[in-house]
């Protein structure tokens, strides 16, 4: 066995000593926020209770970091840790580990509306899902810390590039133009389907082009 799976191993184990039904079940509800459904709750209540462009913004970003993260595990083809030492299993989960798309997708929706939202309650809260999602997914033993930290990594990436290429572009203009929502609703999921078309990738994008085509009403 890769001693680095050996130590996430350990590692998983040494947490779960600290297991008990209450923790159990705080930790499914954590992890549950780290789910594509309740992104999809999030988005249009970011949408049309927050602030429009916010929404817009945050759910591109989202799309992306689930396509990107899609690809990423199909390169580095890692287990999970239930595929070396089921019983530490506490949720169920498929795929590839590497890198852990509930880390990567907080880091991307909470960094993203930390970004423009920048009151203190706002970060604290943003940082602190992140911290308890990640490590959720750790005590459950659905992913090794390593497969976090490279969902952090990707995701601050992923993020970093986001705000220099994609959040550049005028929103206003866009919104204003029926013409622009139609063609980019429409394009930007087949071309995205062109280059790689797993069932995750698949339910994702057709999911958040169905938000978008919401959004012309």
């Amino acid at each position: 066995m890769d001693a680095i799976f050996q130590w996430g191993l350990d590692f998983i184990i040494m947490v779960q000593q600290i297991d008990t039904p209450l923790l159990d079940s705080f930790f499914r509800a954590i992890t549950s926020l780290g789910d594509e459904l309740f992104y999809l709750i999030l988005f249009p209540f970011l949408l049309w209770c927050v602030d429009f462009y916010l929404g817009i913004r945050v759910g591109i970003i989202f799309l992306l970091s689930v396509y990107l993260n899609s690809g990423l595990k199909e390169i580095f083809q890692q287990p999970r840790p239930f595929d070396i030492l089921p019983e530490i299993q506490k949720v169920h989960a498929y795929g590839y580990g590497f890198p852990s798309g509930h880390a990567q997708s907080s880091l991307v929706v909470w960094g993203s509306i930390t970004y423009w939202e920048k009151q203190i309650w706002i970060r604290n809260l943003s940082l602190l899902l992140i911290l308890l999602i990640g490590f959720s997914r750790i005590y459950l033993g659905v992913h090794f810390p390593t497969d976090i930290l490279g969902g952090w990594l990707f995701g601050g990436l992923i993020l970093g590039l986001s705000y220099f290429i994609i959040l550049k572009i005028k929103l206003d203009f866009i919104q204003k133009n029926m013409i622009f929502k139609i063609i980019g609703i429409t394009l930007f999921p087949v071309i995205l389907l062109q280059i790689q078309s797993s069932p995750d990738i698949i339910s994702s994008v057709a999911a958040l082009t169905g938000v978008g085509y919401g959004l012309l009403s």
